[in-house]
């Protein structure tokens, strides 16, 4: 590979269960240097030890380096630039399962490159020896946002199950999810999250306004009581407060139907304002308006958005959160997890042995005895 290169036309290279090692991957780089085709990288269990994510992240940096100078995307004023790209710019998936950066993680160079890339949209960070203290800048990347010094993690999917991980990354994912707009899918199944870190997820599921839509907290010793407080906050709906002040003369910029349902949002309105400034916490076309202040009639609240110049205003965002969680293996006894289907009233779809439960819209939830 490093002698000749790899074809620009090969979307994939799967080196898993392959002894490459740090060194291997150093020349792995190196080959892909020219190349702009690649697509999925596959890592497991390559034997790579921190310094070989070190190498892997200098692969991301270089590749988001090469696309930001061909502009947004690696494209440029809608044409890729003459001469190309390089160094898997375009990677979209990066598996690196089963390899052991170190209770430290991944290192800063890999987080580095992470926040560099912006095609990377898939990566897997199973079974790498993470530990809390190994997610903390992993965590940092995932909670950019655009508009300060570094650009947002773009990443849609990501893997962190089999790692050692406690109560303290449960709690250190309710800002990461609070702050997040890209991340869909999470992976944090078969670790030690615990009861306590059954509370901290559900506060997640909050913090997150209905962004994340697929959650895998398989295998976390929950218990009874853990599971149901995830169950309650999955059937709960979206609701969130935002504080704006109001100038004088001006409206808050949110069309509004007679159900207060927002219908649109004004540009350059306080609202709008609002929505760049705090992007995690925009108001939506589709949210409903069910109290602002203190008033939550509908006359009252039309009021009150007209006459108040300090607002609090409390959104419900129908139909929004998570589609699919598990959390199957989490000791649980048949009579809990019969007391939690009939607590969540046995939606549609249920069995007395059946694993899955699922409500009207295709929202499901998998969960066994254990």
């Amino acid at each position: 590979i490093v002698e000749n290169g790899i074809e620009a036309d090969r979307p994939e290279l799967d080196f898993s269960d392959e002894a490459l090692g740090d060194e291997g991957v150093q020349r792995l780089v190196k080959g892909l240097e020219g190349n702009s085709g690649l697509r999925r990288l596959r890592l497991h269990r390559c034997y790579l030890t921190p310094k070989g994510f070190a190498h892997v992240g200098q692969l991301l940096y270089e590749g988001g380096r090469i696309a930001a100078s061909q502009g947004s995307f690696g494209k440029a004023d809608g044409q890729q630039k003459a001469g190309g790209g390089g160094y898997a710019d375009k990677l979209e998936l990066l598996v690196l399962s089963g390899n052991d950066c170190s209770p430290k993680g991944p290192g800063r160079d890999f987080c580095d490159g992470l926040s560099m890339i912006v095609h990377l949209k898939s990566l897997s960070l199973a079974m790498c020896n993470l530990g809390d203290a190994g997610v903390t800048d992993l965590f940092e990347v995932l909670s950019l946002r655009d508009g300060g010094a570094k650009a947002a993690c773009l990443l849609e999917e990501l893997d962190i199950s089999h790692n050692n991980l406690g109560p303290a990354t449960a709690r250190a994912l309710v800002s990461v999810l609070g702050r997040n707009e890209h991340l869909r899918s999470l992976s944090i199944k078969a670790n030690e999250l615990g009861p306590e870190g059954a509370d901290a997820m559900a506060k997640c599921l909050v913090a997150n306004k209905g962004l994340l839509q697929r959650l895998d907290i398989a295998q976390n010793g929950f218990m009874l009581d853990g599971a149901r407080m995830l169950l309650e906050a999955f059937v709960s709906p979206v609701t969130f407060a935002i504080n704006i002040v109001r100038p004088s003369g001006q409206s808050t910029g949110a069309t509004l139907s007679a159900t207060l349902r927002v219908m649109g949002i004004n540009p350059t309105s306080v609202l709008d304002q609002w929505n760049n400034n705090r992007p995690a916490e925009a108001v939506r076309a589709g949210d409903f308006v069910v109290r602002v202040n203190d008033k939550t009639s509908t006359k009252l609240i039309l009021e009150e958005l007209g006459s108040r110049a300090e607002l609090e205003i409390v959104v419900n965002r129908p139909g929004a959160g998570l589609s699919y969680m598990d959390i199957c293996y989490n000791g649980i006894t048949n009579p809990g997890v019969e007391e939690l289907r009939d607590e969540v009233g046995r939606p549609q779809g249920c069995s007395l042995q059946g694993s899955l439960l699922r409500w009207p819209g295709g929202r499901q939830v998998s969960m066994n005895a254990s």
